[in-house]
């Protein structure tokens, strides 16, 4: 059920001497949630600017009185007030209020002998006439607060022989629909985005309707800082005219984003995103990667808010902003992170984060009591392969046991059918006690994995951490999207960060090696099918992404056979 807020108004008469009983007072309120103005979504260099329009209710309505003026209230809430001299009769008023330039020019126009007004620059709007308010360039009405406005209708008889009193309270004439990405790695290396929508242009105030449905194109860029500014990881919102007591929808929305890997998606969000007026409509969806309108993802969460200034649910407590990981940023010895290196030989870079937030299908409690009380954060790639240089590889299994995993071992794990898993420590944890362990088909079958106990290895993990282990299959998919793209053979965030460190001089640094003596070879994970095979992993050009179909060939899906190792760690 919706609820809709009809405008509020009051009269009051008061019997006067005659030379005074022509004389009308009329005052517009805000509604409540912009009663200070700070609470109003007010930008520097604005202003906001009232006009009242009186017209008479005859067959031929007139414009009998209209008076612009700026600025709020002595208590903030209540717009300036209008004051002038009506003969007795009924009259229709329209109230608007929007925002202008703060140093606005002015000019004096004469609608007739009776009507004359001192008339502010307009900036969003066209409003010389209220029965049909125009905006002036729609692309301004998205990602825009200065673009708010208010408006209102009443209807009063002016008593012969009273002074009168006419108060009205104002809402606004839209909804403000918000597009919210609900992927944090996607939304943290957004580049560009542009949206394409129908939504109408005009609005009459009179009627209360809005008019002229027409296709609007807007684009902007993502500021650098604007994963730690942007905690709701809003990519756009529009300010869309409604109707007063009638419930409408968008039709079918188009948008194109453009990453800092240089990879496009375009997504069409289907139509039905209600369009209730005074309201705010939140709609949170995989907008950014590919995950959106899939089988499992084809619903866009809608929510309508009566608030329009409350903050939604990703906002930081009281108004801070916290500084969370990124894709791409730099993981250090003490558990820090940066966006630029930072050389300290006291805290070293360890790593570059490929992925923040919980993996899919990763939970807190494989990790024993490391994430008991805390929050996964995020993945991070070491820096150079387990043998520190390009070459050599590693076997995951020391001996070559009918080109499989004993499924004696398979049993320990948790098995991957398709290649998408996220159990890369838990699965590690599982082989190295298999490793050490009596009478186990495994013992003392994955050395290579060794190195990853007690904080072996050379890139000492951060306290807190799950420390280093050997990747899965859904994690090495994760590194490979923020890694390179094959198709338009440009290097991702990881890749370049990655090539950074490696230009500063920091000791050891490779990027993800693709030949060996001329040969493609692949990198372990530590996932299996059923039947034993391991899903390998190629990041060369010609065969990017994980090795398909690992049981078809005895050469692919061999623990045995000897390729890289990259290690990750969750923190």
């Amino acid at each position: 059920m919706w609820i809709l807020l009809f405008t509020a108004c009051s009269q009051e008469e008061v019997k006067q001497s005659p030379s005074e009983s022509n004389r009308i007072r009329i005052s517009a309120t805000l509604p409540q949630d912009a009663a200070t103005r700070t609470a109003l979504p007010f930008e520097d260099g604005h202003q906001l600017r009232c006009i009242l329009e009186v017209w008479s209710q005859d067959k031929t309505p007139a414009l009998v009185y209209r008076s612009e003026q700026l600025g709020y209230g002595a208590d903030g809430q209540e717009l300036l007030i209008f004051e002038t001299e009506l003969e007795s009769a009924s009259y229709d008023c329209l109230i608007w209020a929007d925002y202008v330039e703060a140093n606005a020019p002015t000019e004096e126009i004469s609608v007739n002998d009776k009507v004359k007004y001192i008339h502010y620059a307009d900036k969003y709007y066209d409003t010389k006439d209220l029965k049909k308010i125009a905006v002036k360039d729609p692309s301004l009405l998205f990602y825009n607060n200065a673009c708010d406005a208010f408006c209102g209708k009443t209807t009063f008889f002016k008593e012969a022989e009273f002074a009168s009193n006419v108060t009205a309270t104002l809402q606004r004439p839209f909804c403000k629909v918000v597009f919210m990405e609900k992927d944090e790695a996607n939304f943290s290396i957004g580049k560009s985005m542009n949206i394409t929508l129908k939504m109408p242009t005009e609005y009459n105030v009179s009627t209360e309707k809005p008019l002229n449905q027409t296709e609007v194109n807007h684009s902007r860029e993502f500021a650098t800082d604007e994963p730690d500014t942007n905690t709701e990881r809003i990519v756009s919102t529009a300010y869309i005219f409604a109707s007063a007591g009638e419930e409408l929808a968008l039709e079918t929305i188009s948008m194109n984003f453009v990453n800092r890997n240089n990879q496009q998606y375009t997504q069409q969000i289907p139509a039905g995103i209600p369009v209730v007026r005074n309201k705010r409509i939140l709609a949170r969806g995989y907008l950014m990667g590919k995950k959106i309108f899939g089988p499992e993802d084809a619903q866009i969460e809608v929510t309508v808010s009566d608030s329009w200034n409350t903050p939604d649910q990703n906002n930081e407590a009281n108004g801070n902003v916290v500084k969370r990981p990124h894709v791409g940023d730099y993981l250090y010895k003490d558990g820090s992170y940066s966006k630029d290196y930072i050389a300290d030989t006291d805290n070293p870079v360890i790593g570059v984060i490929f992925k923040v937030g919980m993996g899919k299908g990763d939970k807190t409690e494989d990790y024993g009591e490391i994430f008991r009380d805390k929050e996964i954060q995020g993945y991070a790639l070491a820096l150079f392969d387990t043998d520190g240089v390009a070459g050599g590889g590693v076997r995951l299994q020391s001996t070559d046991k009918k080109s499989i995993l004993p499924l004696e071992e398979v049993s320990r794990l948790t098995v991957d059918e398709d290649g998408t898993g996220y159990t890369g420590y838990s699965n590690t944890q599982a082989l190295l006690k298999s490793h050490s362990e009596e009478g186990s088909e495994g013992k003392g079958q994955y050395g290579a994995l060794t190195q990853f106990t007690n904080n072996k290895y050379v890139l000492e993990a951060p306290e807190g951490s799950s420390g280093w282990y050997c990747p899965c299959a859904g994690q090495m998919r994760d590194l490979q999207h923020h890694y390179y793209n094959p198709e338009t053979k440009t290097d991702g965030i990881v890749k370049k960060a990655l090539q950074n460190l490696i230009d500063e001089g920091v000791e050891k640094v490779t990027l993800m090696n693709t030949l060996y003596n001329g040969s493609e070879w692949e990198y372990h994970t530590v996932s299996f099918l059923s039947t034993g095979h391991e899903w390998h992993v190629n990041f060369s050009d010609s065969k990017y992404g994980i090795v398909e179909d690992p049981a078809k060939d005895t050469a692919k899906g061999n623990p045995y056979i000897k390729r890289w190792m990259r290690p990750i760690l969750t923190f």
